[in-house]
């Protein structure tokens, strides 16, 4: 009976070695969509808004002038997670995403991370999201809203490359100040 039971405890104990902890992103991040105003026309917010995209490689998908709606072609996504004290590890990505603890070496990477043993794919973390841009003319001047839609995320699993939706992420704000300050 003890055989039997130390056969059935050692793979549990084993497969739960091997488990690990998500953390969502817990610092402060701005709500979205992102708003801001200007004090300019819409004609002159909606022409530097279609340059903004271009200046920033972004080809567009969807462009309606009569909704004042941008939409931006499934583009690559600069993401990063957080380190020690709720920071964000890279400073200048624009998401950040949750973070995992294996519990074996209590290390902590990213849920993006893909783990395989072809060193070209060890650290490549593919994101990709659809910006989205409203503008409306407001009273004197103009509120544009940005926010991000349709982020996923590539997994390697047995030799596929497979794309899933990525719903715990966060942004930081650094792609809609810089478009804000273009505009």
């Amino acid at each position: 009976m003890k055989k039997v039971i130390l056969a059935l405890a050692i793979p549990v104990i084993a497969l739960s070695s091997c488990s690990y902890k998500t953390i969502p992103a817990q610092g402060i991040y701005p709500d979205q969509p992102i708003s801001f105003q200007n004090n300019k026309s819409f004609e002159e917010t909606w022409d530097q808004a279609i340059s903004a995209f271009s200046q920033e490689g972004l080809a567009i998908k969807l462009i309606d002038k009569s909704s004042g709606l941008i939409v931006s072609e499934n583009s690559p996504i600069i993401a990063t997670w957080e380190g020690n004290s709720n920071i964000p590890v890279h400073p200048n990505a624009y998401i950040v995403v949750a973070k995992r603890v294996t519990q074996t070496t209590a290390r902590e990477i990213p849920v993006t991370k893909i783990k395989t043993i072809r060193p070209k794919l060890d650290s490549a973390d593919i994101l990709r999201g659809e910006w989205v841009v409203r503008i409306k003319q407001n009273g004197s001047g103009t509120q544009v809203q940005v926010s991000l839609a349709n982020v996923t995320h590539v997994i390697y699993s047995r030799q596929l490359w497979v794309v899933k939706p990525l719903d715990q992420f966060k942004s930081t704000g650094i792609f809609e100040k810089r478009l804000a300050s273009s505009l």
